[in-house]
């Protein structure tokens, strides 16, 4: 039977950027009430690496490198809250990245140290050896990197599990699994949702935080370009290998390998526009597997514990879409987060809870604007 409830505050999604936004509200004193298809924190929150890099191949100064190394700023006392409120130990750790070259990216590696903004990320370029003195699983066919000191992890799964616990001690209800269906609105206000049982979730304001789930919602004011971008990973267990320890974030060009406290390495993660295709594929794994080994050779002999995938939603600028609707009052979006989804999650929560209570926001967000796309 169709249900009726009311809340000041609806969010769809309950990943981590859902159940973050719902915390920061709940905090605040607002009723809040998340409805998510599937389980809280999993989709594109549970398949994620953990890793908090401002930058991937440029420092140039843009919104979106400050968004990122602002949200980074968050992180120790973000993850402090959560230990404190939850219980739950979320791995923040800085242990920083080697980005490795094998001889045709040395000149980019180079450049990238001599940046403005390296210093801003504590950069330093390293030859083979040095490389090798830090990470010894690294392969003689590695000839130079660039350790960067702001660059760090976050266990992704316990981090979704302390954002659904503290959000839940803070008052957020959750409603799952229900999808919603249609976004309703009168008179340029919105007014709530319907989901595809019926049920009506009234609220003053609705944020739409679903992911590449969003374009299938009815009844938004504006198209929300958004693209799934597969990615597909695996695991293995390194707890009678040589090298059990990896202290760094280690990535090439094709791939990263992140370490986790309790011995596994996490190998990712492909960008594949296969639409919704599910994965994991062999052809995706023996990419994935190929450059894993390249970069850390052991790994071949390595269990593989796990593998898995995901869609990043991503929009055609490949930015987030954050911000208020200009013609809807009370629409909120909070999505496209891409590769950066778990980095951003603080920053994130921070600005659209700010924008639903009417606070001040400091940092330029044009950039992220939703209607951005407008007669593209």
């Amino acid at each position: 039977m169709a249900k009726t409830e009311r809340a000041d505050v609806v969010i769809v999604g309950a990943g981590v950027i859902g159940c973050a936004i719902g915390r920061a509200l709940a905090r605040r004193g607002a009723a809040v009430i998340i409805v998510e298809k599937d389980r809280p924190g999993r989709a594109a929150s549970w398949a994620a690496a953990g890793m908090l890099s401002p930058f991937s191949e440029s420092l140039d100064d843009d919104p979106m490198l400050d968004l990122c190394d602002a949200s980074l700023n968050l992180y120790p006392d973000f993850a402090r809250e959560l230990l404190e409120e939850t219980a739950i130990d979320v791995q923040y750790r800085t242990n920083g990245k080697l980005h490795v070259s094998f001889g045709p990216g040395d000149d980019v590696l180079r450049g990238l140290a001599a940046s403005a903004n390296a210093q801003r990320f504590g950069m330093t370029l390293l030859d083979g050896d040095a490389a090798r003195a830090l990470e010894p699983g690294l392969p003689r066919s590695v000839t130079s990197a660039l350790r960067v000191e702001r660059d760090h992890t976050v266990n992704n799964r316990l981090l979704a599990q302390a954002l659904n616990a503290s959000a839940t001690a803070a008052g957020v209800v959750f409603r799952h699994p229900r999808t919603v269906q249609t976004l309703l609105m009168e008179s340029g206000q919105v007014t709530g949702i319907r989901t595809d049982r019926g049920d009506l979730i009234g609220g003053s304001s609705v944020v739409l935080a679903a992911g590449a789930s969003t374009t299938s919602i009815e009844g938004l004011p504006r198209p929300v370009p958004l693209r799934p971008v597969r990615g597909q990973m695996f695991a293995v267990a390194t707890h009678n290998s040589e090298y059990a320890h990896l202290t760094h974030t280690v990535q090439s060009d094709e791939c990263y390998v992140v370490p986790r406290p309790d011995g596994r390495l996490l190998v990712g993660a492909t960008v594949e526009n296969t639409g919704l295709l599910d994965g994991p594929t062999p052809s995706g794994m023996i990419a994935m597997m190929n450059a894993g080994t390249k970069l850390l050779p052991y790994i071949a002999d390595l269990p593989i514990t796990d593998t898995w995938s995901s869609f990043r939603p991503a929009a055609p600028d490949d930015l987030p879409i954050l911000g208020a609707d200009p013609d809807v009052h009370g629409l909120f979006y909070a999505t496209a987060h891409y590769r950066n989804g778990i980095l951003l999650t603080p920053i994130t929560a921070q600005y659209i809870a700010a924008l639903i209570a009417g606070e001040p926001v400091q940092l330029p967000m044009n950039a992220f604007r939703p209607d951005r796309f407008a007669g593209r």
